[in-house]
């Protein structure tokens, strides 16, 4: 199994988050390192930085399609105080984070497409 805990230290880092928003993400952090673990080649990978990377920004991309835990103001003006939020902009970001994390690890993971891995 995907160490939960050093994901957690992945996505402090990733989304700027602090150790008690962390905990509120709990349950998105385990559905994100069971979903990788669930596609690695070897368990002999479950510890490799880039899985866990991958993990992280799952997770991250979890919690930006949930709206939690970010700021998506995309401008701001002091004079007329005009806010412009974009929560789209984050999600896409996060989606942009995870395609690149697949891609590291191409070599460890299942890809996507179907196939018979035994019969």
């Amino acid at each position: 199994m995907i160490d939960t805990e050093l994901v957690a230290d992945r996505l402090k880092a990733l989304g700027s988050f602090d150790d008690e928003t962390i905990e509120s993400y709990d349950e998105l952090i385990e559905n994100a390192a069971l979903s990788v673990y669930a596609t690695l080649k070897s368990m002999d990978y479950e510890d490799d930085g880039r899985v866990i990377f991958l993990a992280a920004a799952k997770a991250y991309y979890y919690i930006a399609c949930s709206g939690g835990g970010f700021d998506s103001v995309e401008s701001f003006k002091a004079g007329d105080v005009t806010l412009q939020e974009n929560p789209k902009a984050l999600i896409d970001v996060a989606e942009l984070i995870v395609k690149q994390a697949q891609a590291d690890c191409a070599g460890l993971i299942y890809g996507s497409g179907f196939a018979f891995r035994g019969v």
